[in-house]
């Protein structure tokens, strides 16, 4: 974001990538640094994730009625200098025209009052590139929402998917137990077997797990909505998500479950790597 003021360029450049909290870095000329303090405050307002960096160049604008004087102050304060080492300690004196020019400060563009006087332009033109940012990062997040939530469809139809298979690999655990039961042919009492089969089964149960993982579904669609920063949020329920996935597949005996839960993996940690760029 660039404008003309006077016979200076005024050059704003924001960059901003992902992070987990707000992490600002502003460059200024030296003219213009005690602006940063206002220019932080103006971040934080409005930002609250993100690391950005801000920087301002300064400078003349090329133009024929552009030109320089120097700070006499300052030559006449080095040549003093000079003159005073060469004396005192009998060293020669190499001060020259072009050292003297490359000393920070020598050189004063003829409008430089006005930089300090060009205060609140500056402001405002760092005002119009924060709202193009803000609205850059908006398009961002409107994107990353549709990624978020066409696999969340998918993690919730893989939930449908896996219960229906959890509750068949239970019917056929029972039978399979009471057929080998039946081969051994040996006198247990049916309410013994009936309570082992019970304890085996409730050991293998995954439903408390996928109405919990259900649940953060519905949650995560809900927080996907909110008109305010959800990042963290988010990110915290990925974390719980993946918790329930990883607990119905140390659970599974059954391959078709196993591979259902290994797809809730891949589909929580995609999102989780998207989440990771909402603010």
């Amino acid at each position: 974001m660039q404008k003309q003021m006077g016979a200076y360029l005024c050059c704003w450049e924001l960059k901003s990538v992902n992070h987990r909290y707000l992490d600002v870095s502003v460059q200024l000329p030296s003219a213009f640094r005690f602006l940063e303090g206002k220019l932080r405050g103006l971040l934080r307002d409005k930002l609250t994730r993100g690391k950005v960096e801000c920087q301002l160049q300064w400078v003349f604008a090329q133009s024929e009625t552009a030109n320089i004087v120097l700070h006499d102050g300052l030559v006449n304060a080095l040549l003093q200098a000079g003159q005073a080492i060469e004396s005192k300690y009998l060293l020669a004196n190499d001060l020259t025209v072009s050292r003297l020019l490359q000393y920070p400060g020598v050189i004063v563009h003829h409008d430089a009052v006005e930089m300090q006087a060009g205060e609140e332009d500056v402001l405002a033109l760092f005002t119009v590139a924060l709202t193009n940012l803000i609205a850059m990062r908006n398009n961002e997040g409107d994107m990353l929402k549709a990624a978020i939530q066409m696999r969340l469809q998918s993690l919730v139809d893989e939930i449908a998917t896996a219960r229906t298979i959890a509750t068949e690999t239970s019917v056929d655990v029972r039978d399979k137990l009471d057929s080998r039961l039946a081969a051994l042919n040996f006198s247990v009492a049916d309410l013994r077997i009936e309570q082992e089969i019970a304890l085996l089964l409730i050991k293998r149960d995954i439903s408390e797990e996928l109405d919990r993982l259900q649940g953060h579904c519905i949650e995560v669609a809900r927080v996907l909505n909110l008109d305010e920063a959800s990042g963290r949020r988010l990110d915290f329920l990925m974390q719980e998500l993946n918790r329930e996935a990883n607990t119905i597949a140390s659970k599974s005996d059954s391959l078709l479950l196993t591979q259902s839960a290994v797809q809730m993996k891949i589909l929580i940690g995609e999102m989780r790597e998207q989440v990771q760029n909402v603010e």
